[in-house]
């Protein structure tokens, strides 16, 4: 049987961490930056090959076939987007200047917040803008999760992922882009 302060030990330290935004398993940090969206995966929820950076990039060509970067080190990172770069908390860049051949950098200092949203803990689907120089289309990324429940097993699947879709002008599809997807299970006791 576990105890009143038992129970009460984990409360605090959960209401104190929780906050923090720090995740035992950091994979599928996502962000958004102009012309392009990406997300960063172990191989953990997401189906990847080695830590990577998956991107899909938008532009007045179109909508890009997703594009892996392997990185360095398997440690927890977020990642944030800026203007021709992404920057990878445990101190890598992936300079995006040129999109066909984007270039991972060590840093050594890395100055900016980073509050990251991680794909595998959505719990709901949306649906974002990418800001893109593309007159004549618009495009979106569009995070989807659905619950599964499976009483024989006494688990639920929550399933995951994040596509980028491209729209004409008038509202018509044109193409999307698969840029990540995966599952976690939650046991039900």
């Amino acid at each position: 049987m576990i105890s009143w302060k038992t129970i009460t030990f984990y409360v605090i330290t959960l209401s104190v961490l929780l906050p923090l935004h720090v995740y035992a398993d950091s994979d599928g940090s996502f962000c958004i930056g102009s012309g392009y969206v990406a997300v960063e995966t172990r191989g953990l929820y997401i189906n990847a090959e080695k830590p990577s950076v998956y991107i899909v990039f938008v532009s007045a060509k179109g909508l890009s076939d997703r594009i892996r970067v392997a990185v360095p080190g398997d440690r927890n990172r977020e990642i944030i987007c800026e203007a021709g770069k992404i920057i990878l908390s445990d101190g890598w860049i992936i300079d995006l200047r040129k999109p066909n051949k984007p270039k991972v950098i060590e840093s050594k200092e890395i100055d900016v917040n980073i509050n990251g949203s991680m794909l595998p803990y959505i719990n709901k689907s949306t649906v974002m803008p990418i800001p893109s120089n593309d007159e004549n289309h618009s495009y979106w990324a569009v995070l989807a999760y659905v619950e599964q429940l499976r009483p024989s097993s006494s688990s639920i699947y929550h399933h995951f992922s994040a596509r980028v879709v491209q729209i004409d002008k008038y509202s018509n599809f044109i193409k999307s882009t698969l840029i990540a997807d995966g599952m976690t299970l939650e046991t039900i006791d």
